[in-house]
């Protein structure tokens, strides 16, 4: 069976969002208490963090400027537990920024490369001897460098805690003790933070801001805020020289504008749970946000899509990652000319694509009579249980409520007297029909 890629907004098979917001509200959303308590200890500790890293590197005292929450956390688009977070370290370098020649790179698409005028680098100031070590001969900053400088103060900072029985270092801030260690995981320095009995995983990431609009391919910066990053991030491709040049744009702020165009934040988190269920690891939450970035635009102006329910829009986004693993493209929003999907091989492509075709067409069959048939393939096999015993006895409660209350004690009184005039015209229209049956033979 061959699916149609139609995409119907107003289908109304798919108008009931019931058992959408039952798994939403029970295995998607992160509990608020949590959030709030994991805001404060990641405040907490990352200031105190940072105060220690201004203290071990006067390079990094004087450049610092400000660090931003970002991530799917931050955006809304995350499902789980609220335990890991993202963030930029903004460094602004001591040096005319409108000299800067930003370009963008033929080779490594969808990433920059940052170029500083000569004379930039000729003062024998302490600041310039360090920015002298993150530019090669052509004057192109070195992501490789700045982010191993990066490094090497977030690791100079940690060493000057004090040590816990000679294991973790930790820090005691208002009575709570924060033991942290740290891993490396390119382009993130991450820190894992334990504190009264909570771990917290924070990517810290170096990066760079700029005002003025990236360079063509790139897409013009259309929403209100302009400011986007450079992020010190590899580029992995084979033997490819010269990629420690290239840095990696980052345009956060204006995705979250994009997100503020729909309500699709519940439907982007359920998607990622399907992901995960179903072992597609080699789909990045990036490549699932992107979707619905090119939908968005789209469909922004589309009174039914703007006005359809989330479980129509998560089939019909499903049907979309179907239709990309057939092309085997999700083009970067940013960038059209990159492919997100150019990493992944033929054969797993193809194994994406049955799943997904399996899936729709059981979907497609089965929605008008099962309620959970699209729950079955976001679930595991345990919460969809615990999901479809919860809505049974909510429904049950709603039906005792309904018969206590006046209203309707008065109204099941007409009520049994239609049922027994129905049961009455029932029994006698089966003697009608059994006596002309006995007639005929």
């Amino acid at each position: 069976m061959s699916i149609i890629l139609d995409y119907n907004y107003k289908d109304r098979r798919f108008k009931s969002d019931e058992v959408f917001k039952s798994i939403n509200q029970k295995y998607v959303t992160l509990e608020s208490y949590q959030v709030k308590r994991n805001n404060v200890y990641l405040k907490e500790v990352i200031y105190e963090f940072l105060q220690r890293m201004r203290e071990c590197d006067a390079f990094f005292k004087d450049n610092f400027q400000e660090i931003k929450w970002v991530g799917s956390f931050y955006k809304g688009t995350r499902f789980g537990s609220p335990e890991e977070f993202d963030l930029n370290i903004i460094i602004k370098l001591p040096i005319n920024y409108n000299t800067i020649n930003i370009q963008s790179d033929r080779k490594c698409k969808s990433f920059i490369k940052i170029q500083l005028k000569d004379d930039t680098l000729r003062s024998k100031l302490m600041p310039y001897k360090v920015l002298k070590k993150f530019v090669n001969n052509d004057l192109y900053l070195n992501q490789n460098e700045f982010r191993q400088w990066m490094e090497s103060v977030v690791t100079k900072a940690l060493l000057s805690l004090p040590t816990d029985c000679g294991k973790s270092q930790y820090l005691i801030i208002n009575n709570k003790k924060y033991t942290i260690r740290v891993s490396k995981n390119s382009p993130a320095f991450t820190l894992y933070i334990n504190v009264e009995g909570v771990t917290l995983d924070v990517d810290l990431v170096a990066a760079m801001e700029f005002t003025d609009p990236p360079p063509a391919p790139f897409r013009k910066i259309t929403q209100k805020e302009k400011t986007w990053r450079a992020i010190a991030k590899p580029f992995h491709n084979g033997n490819m020289p010269n990629t420690d040049i290239v840095w990696r744009p980052f345009f956060y702020e204006q995705e979250r504008e994009i997100l503020q165009c729909a309500d699709v934040k519940p439907v982007i988190r359920q998607m990622k749970k399907f992901r995960d269920i179903q072992g597609l690891h080699s789909i990045a939450s990036y490549y699932i946000e992107s979707l619905f970035y090119w939908e968005i635009e789209k469909r922004n102006k589309d009174k039914d899509f703007l006005a359809a329910s989330k479980t129509c829009i998560f089939f019909n986004m499903l049907k979309r990652f179907y239709e990309a693993t057939m092309n085997g493209e999700i083009k970067d929003f940013w960038h059209k000319e990159y492919n997100l999907l150019s990493k992944i091989g033929a054969a797993e492509m193809l194994n994406i694509q049955g799943l997904l075709k399996r899936i729709i067409i059981t979907i497609e069959r089965n929605i008008e009579n099962d309620p959970y048939i699209i729950a079955k393939f976001i679930l595991s096999k345990r919460e969809l249980e615990k999901l479809q015993n919860q809505l049974v006895c909510v429904t049950r409660e709603e039906v005792r409520e309904s018969h206590n209350s006046p209203t309707t004690q008065s109204l099941n009184v007409s009520g049994t007297i239609i049922a027994v005039g129905t049961a009455i015209a029932a029994v006698m229209a089966a003697f009608k029909y059994l006596t002309t049956e006995s007639n005929k033979k």
